[in-house]
């Protein structure tokens, strides 16, 4: 259905965005290391960090690699949206996450050679010390993932 490829590329969009336009404005604001404690507590965050690697940081792969794999991750949800017009809207919102997301994140491995990552919250500390900086971009794929699991296990008969 053109109604909800159209919504999924708005989607898309709204988050390659918002992403690009926080990342712009932490970027301006900010140095790297540098820190900013909006609530006055340890809780949340906003610090810039460039990020070389992979997910949370890991650097197993050069920037590269992890660009290319981004792209072919990209063209994939594509082309499978393409070739399924027949979704409904929460069978295809996950790939539409996934793709701003992604998108959002390779543009800025593109230009800078890493992602600009800026949001650190706080767990507690039998879990991990901080939570690994992230961005709005991170924040739209991991939801699109968690959402696509959560499917897979309520959908099971569907396509």
């Amino acid at each position: 259905m053109i109604g909800n490829r159209l919504l999924y590329l708005i989607i898309s969009f709204s988050i390659i965005i918002l992403d690009q336009v926080t990342k712009f404005q932490i970027r301006s604001i900010l140095s790297a290391g540098e820190i900013i404690r909006p609530f006055d507590n340890d809780l949340i965050w906003i610090v810039l960090v460039m990020n070389p690697g992979f997910a949370f940081g890991m650097r197993f792969l050069p920037s590269v690699i992890i660009a290319i794999i981004n792209i072919a991750a990209i063209a994939g949800i594509s082309i499978y949206l393409y070739k399924h017009p027949d979704l409904k809207f929460f069978q295809g919102l996950p790939f539409a996450l996934i793709t701003g997301g992604a998108i959002g994140n390779l543009a800025d491995r593109l230009r800078f050679g890493a992602v600009v990552d800026f949001l650190s919250v706080d767990l507690p500390d039998w879990l991990m010390v901080r939570f690994p900086t992230f961005n709005v971009a991170d924040s739209a794929v991991t939801t699109g993932v968690f959402l696509l699991l959560i499917m897979s296990f309520l959908f099971k008969d569907e396509k």
